[in-house]
């Protein structure tokens, strides 16, 4: 091989180095462009979602603050919700102290167990004929009132009230099913007229015995006794009578024997009021009290919607009046108020500063109390009040003080 082709050789072997060594710079340059175009894609589509993302944000905060815009109220919105508030408030509040107030209504509306008393009507004593034969006989000339109070059964709100102003009050309790007011009544009215006819005749009144409660399914009820009745004696076997006078009487002949008791029933005693009673436990479950018994019933007295024995007293001194010739009383409004005993006793009654007050009032001008009773009866400037025991004393302080009657009653 000559220099020439020598030199060509290294010619071409440089060429096709240089060739090679192009091919292999170049293979870098190739792969770095596609990883710069693949990055630039992916930071396009970078700058893309980051662009979507704040466009989303954007979005949603738009809607968030148009929502905000839309929710805000006018300041005059405002006022009137505040005002809608309040009203619903206030009703609530309405409805809820009416509810309390009728509560509490409710409440003061019970009884309170508590009742009060004051002065009743003053009532003027009628004494009336029954017959032709007392129609002779002297009538009442004098005027003679019995007294009477008013009881009034308190609500709770009253008694609060009435406590407040240092009213005196007191307890209501169940009545006794011995004190029936009507029977009381009659019974002191019979008392009473048998009271004055003994006294104007010189003598003391019969007692006997009056039934004033029947206990339910007892012996006396399922013999047919009856409150009113007036026990005159027992019947015995031999067909004799032995007179009842007193309670302790009727006690002494009860026992685990069967009895034949003779009554009085409404002034009448006849052979088909014979009564046989057969006690149990030496019991025949009657309540009674004495009462004065005359063969005289030509009176009668009267008096409407009152009940109760305070007036017999009065009513006794209405009778002495009645069989009196002349005026017993001495011109004077007569008043007074106690119960009618045996032998003429005069009893307690309750209440009687209230009905001394009612006299009082009405313009009587005298007074007469049962002596046990006159601590709780005040001094009055128009009327006097005169103590007693019984109807003697009563008397007495008539003839003494300007009956025009003589005190033939008196002993």
């Amino acid at each position: 091989m000559n220099d020439n082709e020598d030199n060509e050789f290294k010619d071409k072997s440089k060429a096709k180095k240089d060739s090679e060594s192009m091919e292999v710079a170049n293979v870098p340059i190739i792969v770095n462009t596609q990883i710069q175009a693949s990055r630039e894609i992916e930071s396009k589509e970078f700058m893309e979602s980051l662009d979507e993302n704040l466009e989303i944000k954007n979005i949603e905060k738009e809607k968030s603050t148009s929502s905000e815009l839309s929710t805000e109220q006018p300041p005059e919105s405002k006022t009137a919700i505040l005002e809608a508030e309040r009203r619903k408030m206030k009703i609530a509040a309405s409805v809820i102290i009416v509810f309390v107030i009728m509560i509490v209504a409710a409440f003061m509306l019970q009884s309170s167990g508590y009742a009060s008393e004051r002065p009743g009507p003053v009532i003027d004593v009628k004494v009336k004929a029954k017959d032709s034969k007392a129609e002779q006989i002297d009538k009442v000339n004098g005027q003679y009132s019995f007294t009477t109070i008013e009881i009034r059964e308190l609500r709770i709100g009253e008694a609060l009230i009435a406590k407040m102003f240092g009213q005196e009050l007191f307890t209501l309790s169940p009545a006794s099913s011995s004190y029936d007011p009507s029977t009381q009544m009659l019974l002191s009215k019979q008392r009473a007229i048998s009271t004055a006819f003994a006294i104007s005749q010189g003598e003391l009144p019969e007692t006997a015995v009056a039934v004033t409660d029947v206990l339910m399914m007892s012996p006396a009820s399922e013999a047919g006794i009856q409150i009113g009745d007036i026990i005159v004696a027992q019947k015995l076997y031999n067909g004799k009578e032995k007179i009842i006078t007193n309670p302790q009487e009727l006690t002494e002949i009860i026992n685990d024997k069967m009895i034949s008791l003779i009554i009085e029933r409404r002034g009448k005693i006849t052979e088909n009021l014979v009564i046989e009673v057969t006690p149990r436990l030496e019991k025949i479950g009657v309540v009674v009290t004495t009462l004065a018994r005359s063969s005289f019933n030509g009176l009668e007295i009267l008096t409407d919607g009152v009940g109760g024995a305070s007036a017999g007293l009065m009513f006794t001194m209405a009778s002495l009046d009645h069989f009196s010739i002349g005026d017993l009383s001495g011109g004077k409004h007569i008043s007074g108020s106690g119960t009618i005993e045996a032998a003429g006793m005069i009893g307690p009654v309750s209440g009687i500063s209230l009905k001394a007050q009612a006299a009082a009032e009405a313009g009587a001008s005298v007074f007469f109390v049962a002596r046990s009773n006159m601590n709780e009866v005040g001094k009055y400037e128009t009327m006097k009040v005169v103590p007693v025991d019984t109807v003697s004393d009563a008397l007495t302080w008539l003839c003494v003080n300007g009956s025009v009657v003589s005190c033939k009653y008196v002993k």
